[in-house]
C-alpha cells in the first residue's frame, strides 16, 4: 500500500475518504450479516429450547412474539438472503478451488534430485520413494 507522506502520488484526502468508505461497506455487510441470520435462528432455534430458566419463561417468548410481528412482512427475505449467501459462499468456493486446481496442473512438475542420506532416511521409514 502507498504511504500517504509527501513522496506519495495519492492525496492525503483521497486516502481518508478510502478507507472510510472501506469501513463503510464493511459496517454495511456486518450489519445486513446479523440482520440477515439473527431472525432466521432466533424464530427456528430458540423457540425449540427447553434450556431457558424459569425468569426468562414468560419475557422470552413474549420478546419472541414481538420479534415475529416486527419481522413478518420481510422474514421469507431473510431466508432468501441466508440462502443466497450460502449458495454464494459454496460457488465462491467451488470456483477457487477449480482455479487452484487448473493452476497447479499448468505448472511443470520435475521430480528433485535424491542424495544418498536423503534415500536412505526415506528407506528407513518406509517411504514409497516411486510416486
Amino acid at each position: 500500500m502507498p504511504t500517504t507522506g509527501s513522496a506519495s502520488l495519492i492525496q492525503l484526502p483521497l486516502v481518508r475518504r478510502e478507507q472510510r468508505h472501506r469501513r463503510l461497506v464493511l459496517l454495511g455487510l456486518a450489519a445486513l450479516l446479523v440482520l440477515s441470520i439473527s431472525p432466521v435462528f432466533g424464530h427456528h432455534l430458540i423457540g425449540a429450547a427447553t434450556w431457558l430458566p424459569a425468569s426468562l419463561e414468560h419475557l422470552g417468548p413474549f420478546c419472541m412474539v414481538a420479534l415475529h410481528h416486527l419481522l413478518a412482512p420481510v422474514h421469507g427475505a431473510f431466508h432468501v438472503l441466508l440462502q443466497a449467501g450460502l449458495l454464494f459462499a459454496f460457488l465462491e468456493r467451488t470456483r477457487a478451488a477449480w482455479r487452484h486446481t487448473r493452476t497447479m496442473r499448468a505448472l511443470r512438475m520435475t521430480p528433485a534430485r535424491s542424495d544418498a542420506r536423503l534415500a536412505a532416511a526415506l528407506d528407513a521409514i518406509g517411504f514409497e520413494r516411486e510416486r
